[in-house]
């Protein structure tokens, strides 16, 4: 296995990555989550063992959670009555960098917002909005 690359020693943590979402940088995220699975279905011949695997359909997923006050902002620059599922598509690149080198860079391909959802307990410091993402694709490097 290939040894993970280091900048001054450190591995690369969340402080170094940046989300550029419809051309901002967005300070108060507190979560992104994004990837894929890939259908392989098995085939069966003779006997009760399958004998080979075929390649389906991928699909891509994603969220980010932000600040509610962030979400907020982002919903007054829209026409009345149109909501962030209205948006269209657009690119998150997640940048992975240290000390001011870039390590990598995901590229999160033409994405939608799907939704929002909100929770709010007794004692929270903060409250964020946590945002469904239709992902078509994901660049990896």
């Amino acid at each position: 296995m290939a040894q993970a690359a280091r900048v001054n020693g450190d591995a690369t943590s969340w402080s170094d990555i940046s989300f550029p979402i419809l051309g901002v940088i967005i300070d108060d995220i507190s979560e992104i989550n994004y990837g894929f699975t890939q259908e392989k279905p098995k085939q069966h011949g003779r006997g009760t063992k399958p004998i080979k695997r075929g390649m389906g359909k991928e699909d891509f997923t994603g969220s980010i959670t932000i600040g509610i006050e962030v979400y907020d902002a982002l919903v007054k620059t829209l026409p009345p009555g149109r909501g962030i599922n209205n948006i269209k598509s657009f690119q998150i690149p997640v940048v992975y960098s240290q000390d001011g080198i870039l390590k990598t860079v995901h590229r999160l391909k033409d994405v939608q917002f799907l939704g929002a959802g909100v929770e709010v307990k007794s004692g929270d410091g903060s409250i964020n909005m946590k945002l469904e993402l239709s992902i078509m694709d994901i660049i990896w490097n």
